[in-house]
């Protein structure tokens, strides 16, 4: 009887195993969706950086020629000469200034896109290992549990085969 019970026990640790197994699966599945779902929200800040760098760039460009032009009226207003070196190095320098910081904005957002879809490239592989992680836990746990469940039977089985004898001995040799 207590064979029995034994072979019972091994059979549902074999179950319990496979279930297991089962939840590993469902659980890689979940963080691989979890991982795609954030990986598609650092590609969407990624994108808004970009646009965002762009938008202070053109900004930018904006306010430097407004700024020009306002130099331009004083000097006239005032009666200086727009031809002379000096004031056009200053409007040359001016120039300059601004397109460095243009380029600084533009700089700044393309290294934040770049940055933002690398994590977004490292989200959708963690989610995949994660994924195939849940894959080889469920495959090793029915093979393992599949094992137990067998071993369980032939338990049940040997036990049955004692009773019937009578002897409990399934080894006929002696």
């Amino acid at each position: 009887m207590l064979e029995l019970v034994l072979a019972g026990l091994a059979i549902l640790e074999g179950v319990s195993v496979v279930l297991q197994g089962q939840a590993a699966k469902r659980q890689g599945k979940a963080e691989h969706k979890a991982a795609v779902f954030n990986a598609k929200q650092q590609e969407a800040l990624a994108r808004q950086k970009l646009e965002q760098a762009k938008f202070e760039a053109e900004r930018q460009a904006r306010q430097q020629r407004m700024y020009r032009a306002a130099n331009i009226a004083r000097a006239a207003k005032s009666g200086v000469s727009l031809s002379g070196s000096s004031y056009v190095d200053i409007l040359a320098d001016m120039a300059y200034q601004f397109h460095l910081d243009r380029n600084l904005l533009l700089g700044q957002g393309m290294a934040d896109y770049t940055s933002l879809m690398n994590q977004a490239s490292l989200l959708r592989a963690e989610g995949a290992f994660a994924k195939a992680q849940g894959r080889v836990a469920a495959r090793s746990a029915l093979a393992i549990g599949m094992g137990k469940m067998a071993l369980g039977g032939l338990k049940a089985y040997h036990a049955g085969a004692g009773a019937k004898t009578g002897t409990g001995d399934t080894d006929s040799s002696g």
